[in-house]
């Protein structure tokens, strides 16, 4: 099947999902996985990229988060100067293939997981062998 730009567009909510699943959250840690979605997405804007020297170290140090968690990568390109001198320029970029491409299947078990620990640990004791 051919996907569509229309498909490969990243937003906040598929980021945040991503984020869920990725980071192995709970679904009522949904709010905060949106939150860290915005703020990451704010630097990207309507490009793929963005350029490592833009960053502060706080905000560096997130970036390194999500590179651990595979939602981000980096790439670097070199240029020679006028004077001779190699120029080396980093860059981060959204991992969209890891973000767009898993199995709904995989993710429907894991959030089912989750719920029935979510209940079982907060609402009520059920019995997970009738699962």
């Amino acid at each position: 099947m051919v996907q569509n730009d229309a498909d490969r567009l990243i937003n906040y909510k598929t980021l945040a999902d991503a984020i869920v699943r990725l980071v192995g959250m709970a679904p009522e840690e949904f709010p905060a996985a949106e939150s860290m979605a915005d703020h990451l997405l704010g630097f990207f804007g309507y490009q793929d990229r963005v350029i490592d020297n833009m960053l502060d170290p706080t905000d560096r140090n997130m970036f390194y988060q999500f590179q651990d968690w595979g939602l981000l990568k980096t790439i670097s390109e070199e240029t020679t100067l006028w004077d001779g001198r190699e120029w080396r320029i980093h860059y981060w970029l959204l991992n969209t293939d890891k973000i767009l491409n898993w199995t709904p299947q995989t993710n429907i078990q894991d959030g089912l997981i989750n719920t029935i620990h979510y209940f079982k640990t907060y609402i009520i004791d059920i019995n997970l062998d009738n699962f």
